[in-house]
């Protein structure tokens, strides 16, 4: 099977997969991979061009998606499927056909998808143009033990592919690719997650001045377990204020979750520089 891998993005119709698959492609092919984006509805005008979305039907399809895979996987072709896969059954095909593999489950609430309704596929489940919408008419089985989650109501599709590259990176599935140009990552649990984007929003409302930027693919972990987020920011020397406010509401996360970050600081107009600072620390890091 070589080096190539695949990441089965799962979830229900306008969950959010396709704008996390078009992210993630970019950061592979960033990264000096070839990567092919398997995407259930472009498939179908090939492998069922009349669909009738019968149980058979699907049946079919989804082996025939997950056989396609796992031969590109066996070229040295990453691939990203693009697929609600409604039964359980299909992914875990995909699992036992190619082993270096991931599930990311889509969640996003049944309500703000039919909100969202790209392609109006709830919109002819309700008026009797299709009888066979999952979520709607027909069952959707969630994954049980997903590789990742995505909540894609509290995230953006940059978020999202950020997590899945970080956790491509510490299963070893990039040991091939190019550096990531986000630098060296951690995988944030759930809990974790949730908590940095928590800190990150009381930073802004803290209305901090100047403003302050953190990118979720840049994050890492101190030796002590701490979670550094890098801030980059329009000033020639680190801020004495930031680092203050920082402090103060890192500490009230932690109180709230658990979760220890601390912001580190760069300046932007100091771009060559390798030194974050927080407090009286200082991090040699990544560029």
């Amino acid at each position: 099977m070589g080096d190539a891998f695949a990441v089965w993005l799962t979830g229900l119709p306008a969950s959010g997969k396709s704008s996390i698959a078009r992210e993630l492609a970019g950061r592979l092919r960033d990264s000096g991979l070839n990567v092919q984006v398997l995407e259930s509805d472009a498939a179908r005008t090939v492998l069922t061009p009349a669909a009738t979305y019968a149980p058979a039907e699907r049946d079919l399809f989804y082996r025939a998606l997950a056989y396609s895979a796992s031969l590109l996987v066996a070229h040295g072709v990453p691939v990203i499927l693009d697929a609600t896969a409604t039964r359980r059954a299909y992914r875990d095909l995909a699992r036992t056909l190619i082993p270096r593999f991931l599930e990311v489950a889509v969640e996003c609430p049944l309500s703000l998808c039919q909100e969202r309704d790209y392609k109006g596929t709830y919109r002819k489940g309700k008026e009797g143009g299709s009888r066979t919408v999952p979520g709607l008419q027909e069952p959707y089985e969630a994954p049980l033990t997903p590789d990742l989650v995505v909540e894609t109501a509290r995230s953006s599709p940059r978020e999202g592919a950020d997590r899945i590259m970080a956790l491509l990176h510490s299963r070893g599935f990039l040991t091939g690719a190019r550096a990531y140009r986000g630098g060296p990552m951690v995988v944030l649990d759930q809990l974790e997650n949730d908590a940095f984007h928590h800190l990150m929003r009381l930073l802004q409302e803290a209305d901090v001045s100047p403003p302050v930027t953190a990118d979720a693919s840049r994050l890492s972990r101190a030796k002590d377990g701490r979670i550094i987020v890098p801030v980059e920011m329009e000033a020639v020397e680190p801020s004495v204020p930031l680092a203050l406010i920082a402090t103060h509401k890192a500490e009230q996360v932690y109180k709230q979750t658990g979760c220890r970050f601390v912001i580190a600081q760069r300046p932007v107009r100091d771009p060559q520089r390798r030194t974050y600072v927080w407090g009286g620390e200082r991090w040699e890091t990544f560029p």
